[in-house]
């Protein structure tokens, strides 16, 4: 007499804390606004602010993939750079660039030029649209609002964008610089906060800073947007000041004020000289990517993590390299995690975390590079449908998928 086959537990015998806590909260935000339509007690909860919440922390913690957005002839475009399990560290399979679909109900760009992205925290993109036209837009559940209008000052201008998480607000740092012929620049900064959806002036300095690192703020104009990271719930933006080498400009989101942050000194031990600096994050940190020309034509790239101090991630000469990586030719998007399975002396098949850092290509290249942290390696792979200029600041952003609302009360 054969024996019936174990029976299979169904949807609706499943624990309700496993669906909530454990199922839920790690599918993609497309699945969950789907799921929103099976019952109003599904749509209630996937719509609470502590289910949001706990979405969120879930897909940003995880790092087995990098979404970017970017654009291209006049569209907007969505991959996400993937990883997959990989049986060795030199196969090219191990990462895997996928479509991303936007929302149908996404913005017409035909109605603006083509957008400047100034910054991304929680899954929320602020741009630009128009000459003045500032909005917050969230690309998975295609959520927009217009910022209110502030009065332009026909002068350079840069943004940060980040979140306060003691007042649980967004913010907007703007910075403008005055230049005239007859004093040194003149530095304005504005602050608008999402809860009051308004703008206020506020101080570039403090009490504390002294004069080099007020004319500092100065250099955040014209330089690429401010990268926000948020280290242990206390959001900072960082800009890479024009013309600035051994030093970033900093602002706390929470107290709306501007410091700077000294680099990692240069070995003394052969004649260096820094060629370029980028930023992004990698694992939640501050990253610095830098190269230095070195004697006899070499070229070193290096990669920083700042933690309490600044940790060396990796240095190599990529003057060696079989392709030309440089600060001029790539620029550092983020780090993923690639899980690589290999048999010991036993056997037993092992898997241990390996992170890249992924580089997108510029000047033309119309591909990206990731860095294998083990085998110090660049690797090459195709991304779809970039332009071939289209990697420039402002043009392209990476994001973490969420469900975060810019207008709650309009939810669905």
């Amino acid at each position: 007499m054969t024996s019936r086959p174990p029976r299979q537990t169904t949807p609706d015998e499943l624990p309700h804390d496993i669906i909530t806590e454990e199922i839920l909260p790690k599918l993609p935000p497309n699945s969950l606004l789907r799921f929103k339509l099976v019952c109003k007690k599904w749509r209630d909860l996937i719509n609470h602010p502590d289910f949001i919440h706990a979405h969120l922390l879930h897909h940003s913690r995880s790092n087995r993939q990098l979404n970017v957005l970017f654009t291209n002839q006049g569209k907007l475009h969505s991959r996400t750079i993937k990883t997959c399990v990989s049986s060795s560290s030199s196969s090219s399979s191990s990462i895997e660039v996928a479509r991303n679909p936007l929302p149908s109900n996404c913005f017409d760009l035909h109605k603006h030029r083509e957008p400047i992205f100034w910054g991304s925290c929680n899954g929320l993109i602020c741009l630009q649209t128009g000459d003045y036209e500032l909005g917050l837009w969230n690309p998975c559940t295609g959520s927009y609002t217009a910022l209110p209008y502030h009065p332009p000052i026909r002068a350079p201008a840069s943004y940060g964008f980040g979140y306060d998480a003691e007042t649980k607000d967004y913010k907007l740092v703007k910075i403008v610089s005055i230049i005239n012929n007859t004093t040194d620049p003149q530095v304005q900064v504005w602050v608008f906060t999402l809860n009051s959806n308004s703008w206020r002036a506020i101080s570039s300095y403090d009490d504390d800073n002294d004069d080099d690192d007020d004319c500092a703020v100065c250099t955040a104009v014209g330089a690429a947007p401010g990268k926000y990271i948020n280290d242990d719930d206390r959001g900072v933006v960082y800009w890479v000041g024009e013309g600035l080498l051994d030093k970033l400009i900093c602002f706390d989101i929470r107290d709306e004020v501007f410091s700077v942050l000294m680099l990692p000194n240069i070995s003394s031990i052969i004649t260096q000289e820094i060629s370029g600096i980028e930023i992004c994050d990698i694992d939640g940190c501050l990253a610095l990517a830098r190269e230095l020309n070195c004697e006899a034509g070499m070229i070193l790239h290096e990669v920083w993590l700042k933690k309490e101090n600044w940790i060396k991630m990796y240095s190599v000469d990529a003057s060696r390299s079989r392709y030309w990586i440089d600060i001029e030719n790539i620029m550092p998007l983020g780090g993923i995690d690639i899980v690589e399975k290999k048999k010991n002396e036993k056997n037993e098949i092992k898997e241990r975390r390996v992170e890249r850092v992924i580089y997108m290509g510029k000047c033309g290249w119309r591909s990206c590079f990731s860095f294998h942290s083990r085998t110090k390696q660049f690797m090459r792979f195709p991304f779809p449908d970039a332009s071939r200029y289209f990697a420039k600041y402002g043009s392209i952003i990476t994001y973490v998928e969420s469900l975060v609302s810019i207008n709650p009360e309009k939810e669905p």
